[in-house]
């Protein structure tokens, strides 16, 4: 049976609803095509964000390549025995080796009483302990030892620990232990009521006490200019017993044809911390040195000899000045302790002049009623070591900084022979940080290669409706969908040629050996003999044990490479890792950007066709209910042209 007919309700028998659907189907086709374009909208803007994305990966890591926070900046120290000593390094440290035996560590004082009954009454007392160079005064109003030990408990802090051991049920150790290392920590007191001195805290040795002092000069007033010749400057008091000598200095080159500096914005686009404020590397200001400032910064200033008095012999101490600001000369680390200073001399190199001021020393003085302990645990020392042969001591085990310069040195235990240091790159974090920089690199370039297909003349033929009066736009579509997103755009194809540019391009150098390509490091598009196909696409390829020699044996002829400062004006300027970073600036910018703009523009079409999307359906609704009032009055039309029928037909019947 056919189909029954759908219709408005009236009884014409059309098909009127489907009609209606038809018009209006016909009529929302424009708006299907909108909707199309906007999602295809949406996968191209997909397809920006991603590109942008991967150049993004690719800038942060050639950025990190150079910027002074880069792994080329950052060195550490290769121990042969890590277990006895190890340590970290500033970013401007230079690649040195120093060998060091670990004679002794230093220790934390520790001491005890004798033992103490519980029960018995201890007096009252005042008395001072000095630890740290630091005198803590205690007060006792007499009781027992719990009272005592509650008492030294309160005054501890950050100075000393307090505790005590049981010996037997009734009787107890006090024990004290400093908190300050090393011979500065050693515990000294004094006891004028007697009470440290009866439980056997205190000795009978009287001790000297560490004091800081100015140090006046004979025929001589702060401050002195020294220039030209030679410097003499006796001590007021001849003699003087001092461990450590404490002076200010501030120098000038005289030289008149050292050009003046200028000052810049530092770049690249990095953050540093300063004063606990993060700022952008471009709003941070320094200035720029020329070559020849350079040269003069690290050179040396003046020669200082400080002679003092060791067991009878005249002895010399030298130091080089080779920077401005508070200096010393630890001279008990020379002579084995504290010794007589007799006169300072200064030797000025002809190219400057300065001044001295501030002189200081630090005095060892046997203070009247100041002793040591009786009963030690743990003596206080210091940390001797053997450094190049020679025998030096430092106050403490770990953060020696004067040892290496611009390192902090840590150490763990006494050493048998000497440990040997190296300051190197860390060769490893850089190579890491090179194939990072490789793999961003091919990433980018594949994903545009990907998509920057382009169909064929042969293919959109292929695709057109066999009707020669047919219109295109089906054909077009079945090509754009065989073509890649990219395909013939500008600006991926611009960005493509950049960076083969940037890959291929020589770079200046000062080092020895000279890497001007990254292909003299064992970066390139291909062996040797490689298929042309695969060298034309550009994706780079590594020669590890090209890239590891490179490193282990010139890190810096490779970071001159990647970031160089043609000019020496302390900014990168130069370099493949620079180039990149500047190259993709315009298409990582969030705003304004390259490929921002173009993610605008096809946001916009998508709101423009949504406008019109929303435009249309209100039309449509409104045609479609006309097209709903026309078919029913035409329906209405029929009925009564029907009725009007069957009454003539009726009457005009034979037989009516």
């Amino acid at each position: 049976m056919p189909a029954p007919m759908v219709g408005i309700p009236g009884g014409s028998g059309m098909q009127t609803q489907v009609m209606i659907q038809q018009l209006i189907e016909i009529e929302r086709k424009p708006l299907m095509r909108l909707e199309e374009e906007n999602k295809r909208n949406q996968i191209r803007i997909q397809a920006w964000e991603e590109l942008r994305n991967r150049a993004r990966v690719l800038s942060n890591l050639s950025r990190d390549l150079y910027s002074f926070s880069g792994p080329f900046t950052v060195r550490t120290i290769v121990s042969s025995d890590p277990g006895a000593i190890t340590g970290s390094t500033s970013p401007d440290v230079e690649e040195v080796s120093q060998s060091i035996q670990v004679l002794a560590l230093a220790t934390y004082h520790q001491i005890h009483s004798r033992q103490i009954q519980d029960s018995e009454d201890l007096p009252a007392a005042t008395f001072r302990i000095n630890t740290g160079n630091k005198d803590i005064e205690v007060k006792f109003q007499g009781g027992k030892f719990p009272a005592l030990e509650r008492l030294l408990r309160q005054h501890a802090g950050n100075d000393f620990e307090v505790s005590s051991v049981r010996i037997t049920s009734d009787r107890s150790l006090l024990t004290l232990r400093s908190k300050n290392i090393g011979v500065a920590g050693a515990f000294k007191f004094t006891d004028p009521d007697g009470l440290l001195r009866n439980l056997e805290i205190v000795g009978e040795t009287k001790q000297q006490k560490t004091a800081t002092e100015a140090l006046a000069l004979k025929d001589r007033t702060a401050p002195v200019t020294v220039a030209k010749a030679e410097t003499l400057l006796p001590v007021l008091v001849e003699g003087t017993t001092v461990s450590k000598l404490y002076f200010s200095s501030a120098f000038k080159v005289t030289k008149t044809d050292v050009p003046d500096g200028q000052t810049v914005t530092s770049g690249p686009d990095v953050r540093e911390q300063i004063g606990g404020v993060e700022l952008n590397a471009p709003d941070i200001e320094r200035r720029r040195q020329t070559r020849e400032e350079k040269a003069l910064q690290g050179a040396l200033q003046a020669e200082v000899i400080v002679i003092y008095d060791h067991m009878g012999a005249r002895k010399e101490l030298k130091m080089e000045l080779r920077g401005d600001g508070d200096q010393s000369v630890d001279i008990a680390a020379a002579a084995g302790g504290p010794a007589k200073l007799l006169e300072i001399r200064v030797i000025p190199v002809p190219a400057s002049e300065g001044e001295l001021k501030d002189f200081r020393v630090d005095t060892m003085r046997e203070e009247e009623g100041l002793f040591g302990p009786k009963h030690e645990t743990t003596p206080a020392k210091d940390t001797r070591l053997l450094v190049n042969g020679v025998e030096v001591t430092r106050p403490r085990n770990e953060g020696i900084t004067d040892l290496i310069k611009g390192a902090s040195l840590n150490f763990h235990r006494v050493t048998e022979s000497a440990v040997h240091l190296k300051v190197q790159h860390q060769s490893d974090e850089i190579k890491k940080k090179i194939k990072e920089w490789v793999e961003a690199h091919n990433a980018l370039v594949q994903f545009v290669r990907e998509n920057d297909k382009f169909g064929s003349k042969d293919e959109f033929q292929m695709n057109r409706p066999t009707d020669p009066n047919a219109g295109i736009d089906e054909g077009l579509r079945k090509l754009e969908d065989a073509s890649g997103i990219f395909a013939g755009d500008a600006v991926t194809r611009r960005l493509i040629a950049q960076l083969q540019s940037a890959v291929a391009q020589s770079y200046p150098t000062r080092q020895q050996p000279a890497f001007r390509v990254i292909g003299d490091i064992g970066i390139s598009t291909g062996a040797v003999g490689s298929d042309w196909k695969d060298i034309q696409k550009g994706l780079l390829v590594i020669d590890d044990a090209k890239l590891d020699d490179a490193l282990g044996r010139h890190p810096e002829s490779v970071r001159e490479l990647f970031a160089a400062d043609g000019n020496e004006d302390g900014v990168t300027d130069n370099g493949i890792a620079y180039a990149i970073n500047r190259d993709l600036a315009p298409y990582v910018t969030v705003s304004g950007g390259v490929i921002a703009s173009r993610i605008d523009l096809l946001q916009e079409q998508i709101k423009s066709n949504k406008k019109q999307i929303y435009n249309k359906e209100l039309s449509l609704k409104q045609k479609e209910q006309q097209l709903r009032e026309k078919f029913g009055r035409m329906e209405t039309q029929m009925r009564q042209n029907r009725s009007t029928s069957e009454y003539l037909k009726n009457r005009l019947s034979p037989g009516q």
